[in-house]
């Protein structure tokens, strides 16, 4: 198969690079000018990445700049030749696909990587749903929504269902039939080739199409119940977003104390949240500290007691009988299973759908700090299989999602750590980002970087000088490198296994 070499030039007109910086713009954690994170943001990880993704790709990227008139990046890299679209490939009818969604910048992406894919697509206004003779014995990709708004009125044709994160009727639609398989958006280009082979074939998921890879079975939901989740950190958010979305609960965030303690304390408060997760390290006012002021509140209103589950990483000194005395009912310790999760939901609310739960079976953590003894791998593996339940049947699985993100939020973090001076009062400065990198790190499944950050948190109370300190920082900095590779890794050995 031949290569072709693609040259892309991105010309900017900005401040410009001095020539005594040049050399160290790729690199991480470097900007042109250290002032420009406070001026104009950024981590100084863009180019760096930039670079290692060229490189991959048998290419490079250099720069030109004149200070003070702008830059001109040079990025280059080798690709193969396509081979001819999918369709072209096969003897097949001349049905055509129809792309009906709400969105019209989705339905013309969608057109054009299925028309790249060697597809007869055509875009298509909601209304149009309905329009017999241009509909019928064709492929229609469209949303649940309008597949229920239109239900009694559906000419015949093949309906695939186009889902996103939250959508709750896309599974009772492949269940009665209505829709032949699902495709989740963002709609990654592996899936729609898979999806274009099973539409040459004939071979549609149906119902398979709802668990992916697991096994089919009745989920146990709560549906109706609402909670509030108070955590600052994104990744975090992410992950209990989508644990509770699998569990059909909905969910509130904020992200301090403050913010979770204003609306702990309305009115109808315990009539809206059937649970709160509180996180116990947060900016503006803790968990902790919050758990107090709305036992408080209630005590004084005499209002109905609200239900507070630890939502923490903060392992160490945190026993069962201290959480009862701040006001907390129970904790569930980062990273969560989700055996462990709708344990604690199924305790304190009502189950909508009582039966066996599809989610693969994942052993709990036990409550309690990390292991001390070995270094653990870069990757736990419970937390793996608990995202890899979690994706089953996206398109952009949870995984990748959050690995992107815990991507660019550790490395802040580990920014913030670096940047922190040792010979000042650092001590709670550090304590604060190395435990906010551990509450990431344990979510992600990052296990031996969270294991570095939690001794780096408690480093301050056990008198450890700044040059042992300096020491964890920089190995810290080489396994979270180490430990992102290893996510692309694992990444690129799941792909494999589904091309």
């Amino acid at each position: 198969m031949q290569n072709v070499r693609l040259r892309f030039d991105v010309i900017d007109t900005g401040i410009g690079i001095p020539k005594s910086r040049i050399g160290s713009i790729f690199e991480a954690f470097k900007q042109a000018d250290q002032t420009t994170t406070r001026r104009f943001g950024g981590t100084g990880l863009g180019l760096a990445v930039c670079k290692r993704l060229m490189n991959a790709m048998h290419g490079d990227v250099v720069v030109h700049s004149v200070e003070g008139k702008g830059s001109c990046f040079t990025a280059f890299a080798e690709f193969k030749i396509a081979q001819a679209g999918l369709w072209s490939q096969l003897d097949h009818s001349t049905k055509k696909l129809f792309v009906i969604c709400e969105k019209p910048l989705t339905a013309k992406n969608l057109v054009k990587s299925l028309k790249s894919l060697g597809g007869d697509a055509q875009r298509l206004p909601p209304q149009q749903i309905t329009a017999t003779n241009t509909i019928q014995q064709n492929t229609v990709l469209t949303t649940s929504s309008i597949v229920k708004t239109n239900c009694d009125n559906l000419p015949p044709a093949q309906y695939i269902c186009l889902t996103e994160i939250g959508d709750t009727q896309a599974e009772s639609l492949v269940t009665s039939g209505i829709v032949k398989d699902l495709v989740s958006l963002p709609a990654s280009r592996r899936e729609l080739r898979d999806f274009a082979l099973r539409l040459m074939t004939g071979e549609f998921r149906g119902v398979k199409a709802i668990t992916g890879a697991t096994t089919l079975t009745q989920r146990e939901t709560f549906e109706g119940v609402r909670v509030l989740a108070a955590d600052d950190n994104a990744v975090n958010r992410e992950i209990l977003a989508e644990a509770l979305a699998g569990l059909k609960i909905e969910v509130d965030f904020v992200e301090n104390g403050l913010e979770a303690v204003k609306l702990a304390t309305k009115p109808d408060a315990s009539k809206k949240y059937a649970l709160i997760f509180m996180d116990g390290s947060m900016p503006e006012m803790d968990g902790f500290t919050a758990t107090k002021q709305i036992r408080e509140h209630e005590q004084q209103h005499n209002t109905e007691k609200l239900t507070i589950i630890a939502l923490t990483a903060q392992v160490h000194g945190m026993d069962a009988d201290a959480l009862s005395a701040i006001g907390m009912d129970e904790c569930l310790f980062k990273p969560f299973s989700i055996d462990k999760l709708t344990e604690i939901v199924r305790k304190y609310c009502r189950t909508s759908v009582a039966k066996n739960s599809d989610f693969v079976e994942v052993e709990s953590n036990q409550i309690g700090s990390l292991p001390a003894k070995a270094a653990p791998q870069l990757l736990d593996q419970d937390t793996l299989k608990t995202m890899e339940t979690l994706s089953a049947g996206q398109a952009v699985s949870l995984q990748h999602r959050m690995w992107s993100l815990f991507k660019i939020k550790a490395s802040e973090c580990l920014k913030q750590i670096t940047e922190i001076d040792l010979n000042a009062s650092f001590e709670s400065e550090l304590s604060f980002h190395a435990h906010a990198l551990k509450s990431m790190c344990l979510s992600a499944g990052a296990a031996h970087a969270a294991d570095l950050s939690q001794k780096l948190e408690r480093a301050p109370s056990k008198n450890i000088g700044t040059v042992q300190i300096t020491a964890m920082i920089a190995e810290l900095q080489t396994v979270l490198d180490a430990t992102f590779h290893a996510m692309n890794a694992h990444e690129n050995k799941a792909s494999a296994k589904i091309a």
